[in-house]
C-alpha cells in the first residue's frame, strides 16, 4: 500500500509513518523537518511547509508524475485537499 502522511516529523504523524514503514508498507511523508527514517528504503520525504502555497504546489506536481494509483492520506486531509483538488480531477475525468 503506499501511504501519504503528513507531519511526520513528530507525533501522531511520526509514530504513524514508523507503524506503516514497520508494516513494510511505501510511506511519504511530508513535514518541514526530516525524520530519522533513513533505514527504510520504502521510504520517501517531501520538505514541505503545508501552510505556504507554493510549497503545496509543488507537491502536487511531485505526487502527480509519481504515478499515484492508489493512495490515503493522514491526518492534515483538509490542508492536503488542496494539493489533490486538481490532479484528482484531471485525472479521473470522464
Amino acid at each position: 500500500m503506499r501511504i501519504l502522511i503528513t507531519g511526520v516529523s513528530h507525533g501522531l504523524g511520526y509514530k504513524l509513518a514508523q507503524h506503516f514503514l514497520d508494516s513494510e508498507h511505501q510511506v511519504w511523508g511530508i513535514s518541514r523537518s526530516k525524520p530519522d527514517f533513513e533505514k527504510y528504503t520504502h521510504w520517501y520525504h517531501l520538505s514541505h511547509d503545508l501552510s505556504d502555497m507554493s510549497s503545496i504546489a509543488s507537491i502536487r506536481e511531485i505526487l502527480k508524475t509519481s504515478h499515484w494509483i492508489y493512495f490515503y492520506i493522514v491526518p492534515a486531509l483538509g490542508k492536503l485537499l488542496k494539493i489533490f483538488q486538481v490532479s484528482l480531477h484531471l485525472k479521473y475525468k470522464a
